[in-house]
């Protein structure tokens, strides 16, 4: 093998073990967050979960709240991306990004609510806000393909006729209400019941507003 092609293989293989080490650092600071809480958890912490020195750490990101940013702007792009795939199947199944939206944001209660507390903790932090600027473009950008699904529905007289606003905030209100009742304690839903009670809220999303046609 000329050394030229050696050299790309070993910057291709350093390359992907740099991106699996941070991705690893991003799911260890997820699962923290989720069992310990944002504020509770710190850099050294992250370190220890993922197997990594601290150092290696800031290789990848400066700081929590930099990995935390990166946490939420994750989340917010595999939905645009899931939501582009499913505007694509609409023929075969008109309701698939309202069904796919739902799904997503109830698959996980509690990384639901992990995003809609990061997203209140670092909207007025300084030093992420022009990452916070680009999370809301994302975030406009899966309003509107969500909305456009909404209308397509409505124009081939399967949802009732209503401004696409009010079936999304319908959406997002049963989505946060039904993420929140699965993880009260007062409620004491357990695995099978909050599995149940998931899936009913799904049933009732994609049927909400529907025609008889």
């Amino acid at each position: 093998m000329p050394k030229y092609d050696i050299n790309i293989h070993k910057f291709h293989e350093k390359k992907k073990r740099f991106l699996a080490r941070e991705q690893a650092i991003i799911n260890s600071a997820i699962r923290l967050a989720k069992k310990q809480g944002i504020a509770n958890i710190t850099i050294s912490l992250i370190a220890k979960h993922a197997g990594i020195g601290k150092g290696t750490i800031y290789k990848h990101f400066i700081s929590k709240t930099e990995i935390l940013m990166r946490i939420l702007l994750d989340y917010e792009n595999k939905i645009i991306a899931s939501l582009q795939l499913s505007m694509g199947a609409t023929d075969s199944d008109p309701f698939a990004p309202i069904q796919l939206y739902l799904k997503m944001r109830l698959a996980d209660p509690r990384l639901d609510r992990l995003m809609q507390q990061l997203e209140d903790q670092l909207k007025y932090d300084i030093q992420v806000a022009k990452s916070m600027a680009q999370f809301y473009a994302l975030r406009r950008s899966n309003i509107a393909s969500i909305n456009e699904a909404i209308l397509l529905l409505i124009k081939k007289g399967l949802l009732q006729d209503a401004p696409s606003s009010h079936y999304y905030f319908s959406y997002l209100a049963l989505v946060q209400g039904a993420v929140d009742l699965s993880l009260a304690g007062n409620f004491k839903l357990d695995t099978d019941d909050r599995e149940s009670f998931l899936s009913f809220i799904l049933e009732i999303g994609t049927t909400m507003g529907k025609t008889s046609s």
